[in-house]
């Protein structure tokens, strides 16, 4: 399987070309993501793998259908939360962060309206929940920072996330005063994600909380309880 991670793919950017050269290229792409979905499942981490992966995330292909588009580096990010790679958080947020200017080659002109960056939504989809898995200090500064953007900041790198990035943070370790900050977060499926998990997986911290900001849920039924 590294075989082909390791392999160069000079076409994965070429989006033009025959019928048969767009085949075989398209046939590379789903192998490659094949590739690190197995390596995931493997579950046997190594410095070369990670940084197999990585690359693959950082070169993921175009295509112009959303179907191939990015689906090796969605493999490689799901791969490296599967395989506990903490070290690559920060990795994991360049990839979110970054709006390739080579989009332009790919992006469907019927969504002209949205940023040239969604186009890679099938990548980025995939790394807040993997932040959530791998639960690193990076990870969780970068989803505080991803909530506190406005949404109109946030629809410049990916359709915005706030619910997704909620619930991979409530996967890390956060203080009562963090906690308090979901609760009263501008953005409602922020809020919402939050009462659910307090009330669905109660603490004295969360209870604590819950009572001094929203003590009617405390009454709510919690979903331990059917």
């Amino acid at each position: 399987f590294t075989v082909l991670l390791s392999a160069n793919f000079p076409e994965r950017d070429l989006p033009e070309g025959t019928v048969d050269f767009q085949r075989r290229r398209t046939e590379r792409i789903v192998e490659r993501a094949w590739a690190a979905q197995r390596l995931g499942q493997l579950g046997r981490k190594s410095v070369r793998l990670v940084q197999l992966l990585e690359r693959q995330i950082a070169e993921r292909s175009l295509h112009r259908d959303w179907m191939y588009h990015g689906l090796d580096g969605a493999m490689a990010v799901r791969a490296l939360a599967a395989l506990g790679a903490r070290e690559s958080a920060p990795a994991l947020v360049e990839a979110f962060r970054r709006v390739d200017p080579a989009l332009s080659k790919v992006a469907n002109p019927e969504y002209a309206q949205n940023p040239v960056s969604w186009t890679d939504f099938r990548v980025k989809m995939e790394i807040l929940p993997a932040l959530g898995r791998l639960r690193t200090d990076a990870g969780k500064r970068f989803l505080f920072e991803y909530l506190a953007l406005e949404e109109k900041q946030a629809r410049e790198f990916a359709p915005p996330q706030f619910e997704e990035a909620a619930k991979a943070l409530l996967r890390h370790k956060l203080s009562a005063d963090e906690l308090k900050s979901l609760l009263q977060s501008p953005h409602s499926g922020v809020r919402g994600e939050a009462l659910l998990e307090c009330v669905d997986h109660p603490t004295k911290m969360r209870a604590a909380v819950l009572k001094e900001v929203a003590a009617w849920a405390l009454d709510l039924p919690s979903a331990r309880r059917y």
